[in-house]
């Protein structure tokens, strides 16, 4: 597992890095320009709405992500401080020993 696992790294490292130098010769070639651009060039309007789009859902999903993050350690670190149990069962044992 761990040396397929490496291996799969090491190709899609690979991988992504010419597709990174091809992006960044697709620049050059036109002149500059966003990605929107590049893909209005290579393969017209629906290109350049398709990459645009993908970007916005790309830029929500790490937000919405970053938000959860934040969130869950802001919450955890808060109640850890305050000494809060927030009903999670992660707070200290009742008192008293309960039983019957």
């Amino acid at each position: 597992g761990l040396l397929s696992a490496s291996l799969v790294l090491i190709a899609i490292g690979g991988l992504e890095i010419y597709c990174m130098v091809l992006l960044v010769r697709c620049n050059r070639a036109i002149g500059g320009g966003s990605y929107g651009d590049i893909a209005r060039r290579g393969i017209g309007t629906l290109g350049a709405w398709a990459v645009d789009g993908s970007l916005i859902l790309s830029q929500l999903g790490f937000v919405c992500a970053e938000m959860l993050y934040v969130a869950k350690n802001g919450s955890g670190a808060l109640h850890q401080i305050l000494g809060i149990d927030g009903g999670h069962g992660h707070g200290p044992p009742p008192e008293g020993g309960g039983g019957g």
